[in-house]
């Protein structure tokens, strides 16, 4: 199951106004590119907080 991030410009325009949220922007972008999931609910296991 692939991911399509429709606005990740509003969320780069976002991380250049609070720098501080790069690393975590970075590291999430990261494992939505490697991501391998077969399922929605599969996110769940990545990212426990995923509201389906």
């Amino acid at each position: 199951m692939k991911i399509h991030l429709i606005r990740k410009e509003t969320i780069e325009s976002f991380v250049i106004q609070n720098a501080q949220s790069r690393n975590a922007f970075n590291g999430w972008l990261t494992k939505l590119k490697y991501a391998d999931w077969k399922m929605p609910t599969d996110m769940q296991v990545t990212f426990p907080g995923t509201d389906l």
